[in-house]
Formats: C-alpha cells, structure tokens, sequence
C-alpha cells in the first residue's frame, strides 16, 4: 500500500490450502497477468524510447516465424496475427529449441481476420523483446519495468529445453505438421497439429 507517508507492505492469510501462512515474500504464478504487467508494458517502455514501433513487421526481428507476411507487433498485441490459441509444445519431440517449436505451428486464421486471444503471439512478443534489448524478457521486465518502479524482482522457471514427458508416455503426431486443418474450434481437435482425437467426455 502506498500512502503519503510512504510505501507499506503487510500480508495476512494462508498461502495454500496446506495452511502455510502468507508473508510479503511469498511468490505466487501469475500466469497470463504476465502478459499485461510484463510483456505489454515492456513493450511499450520500448515504444515510448523509440526502440521499437508498433508497426515494426515481426519478420524485421523474428524471420522464420509462421507469421504471414505484413504482420507487425501490434497484430501481436492485439491478438490479430491469426496464430493459434495454444499449443502443447512441451509434446514436441523434434524442435530442442522451444522457439523452433512455435515456428513450425501453422498459421490458423488469416491475417487480421478477427481476434483470437493467442499465447503464441505473446511468446513471439518475448523474443522479439530479447532481440530489441539484447536480454533475456525477464531480465528486460526487471530493467525497464519492476527496478524503476521498485517493485519486487519477477522471477520465472526456465528450462534449457522443452520438458520431455517419460518415455512410457505415448503420444502421437509429437511433430507438428504444415498441412494441419484450419478448425475453429477453441481447444485442439483432431484438426490440431500433434493432438490426438478425444471424444468429449475425455
């Protein structure tokens, strides 16, 4: 809580159902909130110091990625780039790197045809951020968001490399293909490059 006296912290309650009790350090996942409070708002710290525009073509930074042609970072923001949803990427046995992985996902809309709410996009968002700043995303959210604002650090869960389910695991089609359907369902069908068909009540 910030007043005009200054800033206060105080934290009250449990942190899981287990009991443990809630501190000013305790860490919490914020998941898809991480979208707005990080990867938007570093974006437009960039935008405001003139290292990036909102009609930058992604390919500028990102060659290679399924975006179609004429695609900027503000198709990105704005959920228009026609990507995908999701996609169970930590299914792909054949890309070692995470960002090869999203790269060989096809395209599912057209270019600006509506919005699709993507996480796609905002992965593609991160490593162009990465591009522009030379730095890591969390490492650019600490320096042009939570250090100026003297709010706590961020910390996030990174892997060298996508996790890989136990071999007793069974999963088909783990690579994804270019001649996947166009569906226009919210989940993955069938249709879904490297989804295994489930009836519904799967």
């Amino acid at each position: 809580m910030v007043t005009t006296a200054g800033r206060d912290l105080a934290a009250g309650g449990f942190a899981d159902l287990a009991g443990t009790p809630m501190t000013t350090a305790t860490a919490f996942d914020i998941a898809s909130v991480s979208k707005v409070a990080a990867t938007t708002t570093v974006i437009l710290r960039l935008v405001s110091r003139g290292d990036l525009d909102f009609d930058d073509p992604v390919e500028r930074f990102l060659p290679g990625t399924p975006c179609a042609a004429g695609t900027t970072v503000r198709h990105l923001l704005q959920h228009r780039a026609g990507l995908w949803e999701w996609q169970p990427l930590y299914l792909d046995r054949e890309h070692l790197d995470p960002a090869d992985a999203i790269d060989a996902v096809p395209l599912r809309y057209g270019l600006d045809e509506g919005r699709h709410y993507s996480d796609l996009g905002f992965m593609l968002l991160g490593r162009i951020i990465a591009v522009v700043t030379g730095t890591p995303l969390d490492a650019a959210v600490r320096e042009l968001v939570t250090a100026p604002s003297g709010s706590p650090a961020p910390g996030t869960v990174r892997s060298p490399g996508l996790w890989r389910p136990p071999a007793s695991v069974t999963r088909p089609n783990v690579g994804w293909s270019r001649r996947a359907s166009r569906t226009r369902s919210s989940r993955p069908t069938a249709t879904s490059p490297g989804v295994r068909a489930r009836s519904p009540e799967a």
